[in-house]
């Protein structure tokens, strides 16, 4: 397997230090955060620079893009229920998440990270599958026109592994699989290595954090059961990315470096490689 970052742990770091700290890390891929044209929310959102010149840069540190995730969700209740369709924007998601894969395809990133999301308790949980997965599906169709596959991410509704392959049961398309959050796995109540047995080969991109009494702190410090679940991707010879999130765009934090380095050093150890440089690893 292949060991990446997100950039939701560097929020006001440019893309060159990105590049920077991945090379002297040994970290393969980078994760990128981006809150679409315009947004200043990250001085290292991909779509603030031109997509050659963020390839260039990852490429220049022996790493690569290894997903562009965004906040796109397809869970938007349309109302009223009938003539809703009608009336309003129903398509703003499909929108969005079309834009992302214009982005993704040009900073050279084979993945979309987006979200199903929350439905209401009054929904039944087949029509809302229905209606996230009808608007999902024009995004994925717009991804495999482009090269991009689109990754969906457990979270709101949908936390489990299970729960995840609702939707792809749903829309059984190739270039649609699971981005796997192991911390909000575990916290749903799910042991993270039978949720990736669960998933197996439908797994895109697996996400990993750690927290030590609410607090994000480097892998291996915290109550996640992070390790285990890097003992599953193993044992399933999983060859994709997992990426180590560290959720300081959200909670703020001191320096990220020293839980970016252990968090590297142990991804490392738990998943059978050796370290052989800054610009990448031998795996056993």
């Amino acid at each position: 397997m292949k060991f990446a970052y997100s950039t939701v742990a560097c929020p006001d770091w440019t893309l060159e230090r990105v590049a920077r700290v991945a090379e002297e890390l040994g970290y393969v891929g980078v994760e990128l955060r981006s809150f679409g044209w315009g947004s200043s929310s990250s001085a290292c959102d991909p779509a603030l620079t031109a997509g050659p010149k963020v390839q260039g840069l990852l490429r220049a540190a022996g790493a690569e893009a290894c997903c562009l995730s965004s906040g796109c969700r397809f869970d938007a209740v349309v109302t009223p229920p009938v003539i809703g369709w009608a009336i309003s924007d129903t398509e703003r998601s499909v929108r969005e998440g079309k834009a992302m894969v214009d982005l993704a395809a040009e900073i050279g990133a084979p993945m979309l990270r987006v979200f199903a999301f929350e439905y209401p308790s009054r929904e039944r949980r087949v029509s809302a599958i229905e209606r996230i997965v009808s608007r999902l599906l024009k995004v994925v169709d717009a991804g495999r026109a482009r090269q991009v596959k689109v990754v969906i991410e457990n979270g709101g509704s949908f936390c489990t592994a299970a729960e995840l392959c609702e939707i792809l049961d749903e829309a059984q398309h190739p270039m649609l699989l699971a981005a796997y959050n192991v911390a909000v796995a575990s916290l749903a109540g799910e042991d993270p290595a039978k949720g990736i047995n669960v998933l197996g080969d439908r797994l895109g991109l697996v996400k990993v954090k750690d927290f030590a009494e609410g607090k994000p702190v480097a892998l291996g410090d915290g109550q996640v059961p992070v390790r285990g679940a890097i003992e599953a991707l193993r044992a399933l010879r999983y060859r994709g990315f997992v990426s180590y999130e560290l959720d300081r765009a959200w909670l703020g934090g001191a320096d990220p470096m020293p839980m970016l380095r252990a968090s590297a050093e142990r991804l490392y150890s738990w998943g059978g490689g050796v370290a052989v440089g800054p610009r990448g690893v031998q795996l056993a």
